[in-house]
């Protein structure tokens, strides 16, 4: 087994090692410094393709959302100095179509570059899989920011049984309208 540095305090089911990765649960109020940095990759890498934003993000809010119980922050850590190299935001709540079940919706699925291709994504897609269903929850969406220049994710989603539903748009309403 591996120690955890003090500054990293883990919750949730359970902690998996994956060769020198390690996979948990973490509050955003004690990783916010460190995940700021991975938004910030994630958001350049995929969001600037189609938004004419700043980065900005609502930490409060997501603190709001994770003190309810509607938000879990999943992390991708390299065991020689602890570092940070991947982060999962996911939204929790009722289901609307389905009473009685409950649903993750993914905000953000985010390895650093220099951690892809290594099987990593596969592994923590299984852990993240297992501890939502150890937390009863019956459904996960994910998506596939590959139009917008991400890496394509299909495959390693349908690899995990993911089927695909929909096609999202994105429209900035505030824009002037044109004809």
């Amino acid at each position: 087994m591996f120690e955890v540095p003090t500054r990293i305090k883990y919750i949730g089911p359970k902690v998996v090692e994956y060769g020198p990765y390690v996979f948990g649960l973490e509050r955003i109020a004690d990783m916010q410094v460190e995940i700021e940095k991975l938004h910030a990759a994630h958001f350049y890498e995929t969001e600037t393709r189609f938004l004419d934003e700043e980065l900005d993000p609502d930490y409060d809010y997501a603190h709001a959302m994770e003190q309810r119980g509607s938000a879990l922050f999943f992390t991708v850590r390299h065991r020689d100095e602890f570092d940070m190299v991947g982060n999962a935001m996911m939204f929790i709540g009722p289901c609307l179509h389905m009473k009685r079940k409950m649903q993750a919706v993914e905000d953000t699925f985010f390895l650093s570059k220099a951690h892809r291709g290594v099987g990593l994504a596969n592994a923590w897609m299984s852990y993240i899989r297992q501890t939502l269903k150890v937390l009863n929850i019956d459904y996960l969406w994910m998506s596939d920011k590959a139009p917008s220049g991400g890496v394509s994710l299909s495959r390693l989603f349908e690899h995990h049984g993911f089927k695909p539903i929909a096609t999202a748009y994105l429209l900035g309403v505030q824009a002037p309208l044109e004809d």
